[in-house]
Order: structure tokens, then sequence, then C-alpha cells
């Protein structure tokens, strides 16, 4: 693959990245390979058939057939930047189209797709959030496959909606969605990635996570620092409506329990105060 030198290491001794961008900025993404990148394309270079993992046999669900293969499959991939996962899937027989947003990404993706890649696979711009990107990429009905590795950061749903919004776009009844990304914070802590996954992605897909037995040896860890391929579906409007239906229910009830508990802190407060004691100033957790 050709890589680039991030701008951050301009002025050091630090002139290729073969496996991780190092430092920050912008000058990082879409120049280097990324673990996440890495992973999936290790892990889908192993799958001779889409049914080779469980976990993939059991979200296809029949969705390609009783003896589904990659043969003449259409796949994107979105954030593509070396374009590492496109290359092996072409080599799988998967008609891939390695996407990213960024004019510079693209001059590289360009040269690795044309000098490793299946002459099936090409190259697209694909900005997030864009209107109607079937028809951008020339697709005529929605890919098989959607791939994306190491593009969830940080804990703010807002910076993924453009990202959610093109997945579902791309979506259709028979798409799967692998997304290979670094688990960079504990669940809990603050700024780790779980919201995306919990909550921007969870009213309009079905999620599993590959297990990690699947991933190659060197990879094969748990907690933060290790990779996880994410393996979503589109789910029915029936069952999106359902989703609905049952979070409004959650507010709803959460709504009129904490209105019982305001009311029954001022009765008892009120109560209090015609007796004398001073009023309660916590909440009641009886």
């Amino acid at each position: 693959l050709t890589a680039a030198t991030p701008q951050s290491y301009k002025g050091t001794d630090r002139v290729r990245v073969d496996d991780s961008c190092g430092g920050w900025g912008r000058g990082n993404t879409g120049v280097a390979l990324w673990e996440g990148s890495f992973v999936l394309a290790e892990w889908l270079s192993r799958q001779k058939t889409p049914h080779c993992t469980a976990g993939i046999k059991e979200a296809l669900d029949g969705a390609w057939g009783k003896d589904a293969n990659w043969s003449g499959k259409v796949g994107v991939e979105l954030g593509a930047g070396l374009g590492l996962p496109s290359i092996v899937a072409s080599e799988l027989g998967v008609q891939m189209i390695a996407t990213d947003g960024d004019d510079d990404v693209l001059t590289l993706l360009r040269e690795n797709i044309a000098d490793n890649a299946n002459s099936s696979a090409r190259v697209e711009k694909l900005v997030w959030g864009v209107d109607d990107p079937l028809k951008l990429l020339a697709l005529k009905s929605h890919p098989d496959l959607v791939m994306a590795s190491d593009v969830v950061y940080g804990n703010d749903p807002a910076k993924w909606t453009n990202l959610v919004r093109t997945m579902c776009d791309l979506s259709g009844p028979n798409t799967l969605i692998l997304i290979a990304n670094v688990q960079r914070y504990p669940v809990h802590h603050p700024m780790a990635e779980t919201k995306f996954y919990t909550e921007s992605t969870a009213k309009n897909f079905t999620r599993t996570e590959l297990p990690v037995t699947a991933l190659h040896t060197d990879f094969q860890r748990t907690g933060a620092g290790n990779c996880v391929i994410h393996v979503f579906r589109k789910v029915a409007n029936k069952k999106r409506k359902a989703h609905d239906e049952s979070e409004k229910s959650k507010k709803k009830k959460a709504k009129k329990e904490s209105k019982e508990k305001k009311e029954k802190k001022e009765k008892k407060d009120t109560s209090a105060s015609r007796s004398g004691k001073a009023p309660s100033d916590r909440s009641d957790t009886d």
C-alpha cells in the first residue's frame, strides 16, 4: 500500500507510516493504515464464504441465500482511507466502491486500488450526509455490503449524524454492514464511543459483535485498546416503529415517575411545615 507522511511528522526523521498514524490532527487521517482497517481486512481474507463465521451467518439470516458467496455482490467502503478492506473484498469477488470525502486521501486511495484491487473495484468521492448517495455512486439498488473501519471517535452523537444517515441511505433489507473500530476507552469512560452503538444506531439497526476468537490471534484482546468488528442490519419499518413506541413509553413513564416523586416531596414538605418541622431539603427516596 502507498501511505503518506502525516503532517505531524514533518521536520522529524519519521518519514513512513505502516501500521499507525501517530500524532494528532487532520494530517493523520486517511494517509496510514489504522488498526481497524487491518483487522477487518485480515478477517475478510479468511472468509471464503460469508457464512465462514457463525456471527455473519446468523446476522444475514438467509438474506444472501442458503449458499451465500461473495462473488457478484456489490460493496461500498465508507471513509476508506488507504482502502485495504476494499482491496481484500474485491479479491473475494465483491464489486467494491471505495469511498472517501477528502480529496487528498482520494489520491492515495485511487493509487492503491489501481495497484492492488480487482479490476472491478472503483473509487468515488462520498461525503457523509450527502443527499441520495446511491445516485451519486451510480447504484441502481442498495449494495449488499457496506464497510468502514475506525470511523467512530469520542462520545458526541451529533458528530455521527451524517455517518448514520449515510448508513441508512445505503442500506436495504439485505445489506450487511461491517464496522471495525478500536475501543479507545473503557465502556463507562466519559469519552467512550458506546453511544454510537447504544443510541445513534439503535433506532435503525440491529447490531451484534463478532467473537474475539474470530480475529487474528494478535488482536484477540478485550477491554480498552481492543478492536471489535460490529455487524449491523437495518431494521424493518415495523420494528423501527415498535422501537419508537418503546422509547416514547419509557420517556412517558420516566416523566410520570419524576412528577409523582416531586408531588410526594411537596406533600411531605407541606405536612412538615404545618407540624412546625423544617421542610425536607432532599428528594424522598422511599
